[in-house]
């Protein structure tokens, strides 16, 4: 539920920013970085992961962990 509600957050968020070049911008790293303009998918984090070696639990108390921060390099490139 965690990582649902940060991509609909995102999404809003993305969708009410005043300059549309921003958040394509956004876009285009999500596709660079996860390979999809929205962001991570459930899949994508639980392979990565999976991949570094977390396993069980561990892999869903990271998403969540991960689903209440923010990207400090983003928000310092939008003046935030």
């Amino acid at each position: 539920m965690a990582w649902g509600i940060r991509r609909e957050a995102r999404l809003q968020a993305r969708s009410m920013m005043p300059d549309p070049s921003e958040a394509e911008l956004l876009r285009q790293r999500d596709v660079a970085v996860y390979g999809d303009p929205d962001g991570s998918t459930f899949e994508f984090l639980v392979e990565e992961l999976t991949r570094v070696g977390l396993e069980g639990d561990e892999i869903y108390e990271k998403i969540i962990e991960g689903a209440s921060r923010t990207d400090t390099d983003i928000n310092r490139s939008l003046g935030l």
